[in-house]
């Protein structure tokens, strides 16, 4: 008679297994975006971390971390370049930063630093980032 194994539920930290509702976006962006960072740690704290893990990948343009009911959780980095925020994205997905495993996707829409306010771009993506905003439901 074979017995089988018994089920042991897989280990998590935080909210890092929670499937996004709409699959990562595959279009690369100098714009990261981050989800399971830890929502109590001070965030000039996590923004320094953040500043010090991912410096060594390139110039980083800008860092936003968030820690409203909506985004908490959550933040941004923004790089110089796209090689930078593509080695960043491979080696740094799923590294524990404060005893949470960090999930790392492109952002969806590229940052307005990203696209420049001199650039003659800047008006279709502000257009672009209004049409996605009023497709999300409010939380």
């Amino acid at each position: 008679m074979d017995i089988a194994p018994p089920i042991v539920p897989p280990i998590t930290i935080g909210r890092a297994d929670r499937v996004p509702q709409r699959p990562p976006p595959e279009i690369p962006q100098k714009t990261l975006y981050l989800r399971n960072l830890h929502e109590r740690k001070n965030l000039k704290t996590i923004t320094k971390d953040l500043s010090t893990i991912f410096s060594r990948f390139g110039e980083i343009r800008e860092i936003k971390v968030f820690k409203g009911m909506r985004l908490k959780g959550q933040g941004f980095v923004i790089f110089e370049s796209q090689e930078s925020a593509d080695k960043a994205k491979a080696e740094m997905h799923g590294f524990p930063l404060h005893g949470k495993k960090m999930d790392i996707q492109y952002s969806r829409i590229a940052s307005d630093i990203s696209i420049g306010e001199e650039s003659e771009d800047f008006q279709k993506h502000l257009e672009m980032r209004k049409e996605d905003k009023s497709d999300k439901p409010y939380l």
